[in-house]
């Protein structure tokens, strides 16, 4: 399983999920940005 490797705080709720080559970003309801 993968592990988070960052977590920033964003000013949007919304719900994401990013996918590139090198990682994975995803938004979460608590207003974070975690890159996977």
């Amino acid at each position: 399983s993968k592990v988070c490797i960052k977590t920033v705080f964003a000013g949007s709720s919304c719900n994401d999920i990013v996918c590139t080559e090198q990682c994975v970003m995803s938004g979460h309801f608590d207003k974070k940005i975690r890159f996977w």
